[in-house]
């Protein structure tokens, strides 16, 4: 399915910071990415690495592959892809 993009960025290398997307706002990372924590609360597509915790919320939707310590999913939040939960 392809996204539109009304606005485009690329990040090469290395990314410290929080990523802020209001829910409903669709994103795609095409190559790995790697995190501490992560919470979304729109549309993800990506294949995320996090050391820590992963959260998808009511208004989030993820697609992809996760590999975390641990992962939270409220109630509504939708998930599809491969995971690799553990400590």
């Amino acid at each position: 399915m392809a996204l539109p993009f009304f606005h485009q960025e690329r990040i090469t290398g290395r990314y410290v910071g929080c990523f802020d997307a209001a829910p409903g706002v669709a994103c795609a990372y095409i190559d790995p990415t790697g995190y501490r924590d992560v919470e979304i609360l729109g549309i993800l597509y990506a294949n995320l690495q996090a050391t820590g915790f992963v959260t998808l919320r009511a208004t989030g939707s993820f697609e992809g592959k996760v590999s975390a310590s641990h992962l939270i999913v409220e109630d509504g939040g939708g998930l599809l892809g491969e995971m690799r939960i553990a400590n």
